[in-house]
């Protein structure tokens, strides 16, 4: 009866087919604006890139010190209309 139930499972898992909405567009990780966020206190947690990664094309910057305030590479791809957007507009593949 076990081997009989092991079977059925095997074979629904097999006869699912996955549909992702966005499997085509590029992803931020792979593009040549692309910052990986890095840390440099040992207490910080682990960084991870799809939440604090930052991209190089838009940002702002401080009229005091001169630093670039880059935005967050999440917020540039839900933006459509003035940057990235979910398509990757200003994406450059930066694995070739």
């Amino acid at each position: 009866m076990l081997l009989k139930n092991i079977f059925f499972i095997l074979l629904i898992n097999q006869s699912i087919s996955y549909k992702f909405l966005n499997k085509y567009i590029p992803f931020c990780t792979n593009c040549i604006h692309f910052i990986e966020d890095k840390t440099n206190y040992p207490y910080d947690p682990i960084p991870g890139n799809d939440k604090n990664g930052k991209c190089k094309l838009f940002g702002t910057i401080n009229p005091v010190t001169g630093n670039i305030n880059y935005e967050y590479a999440s917020i540039c791809r839900k933006d459509k209309t003035n940057l990235c957007g979910i398509n990757g507009k200003y994406f450059t593949n930066n694995t070739l």
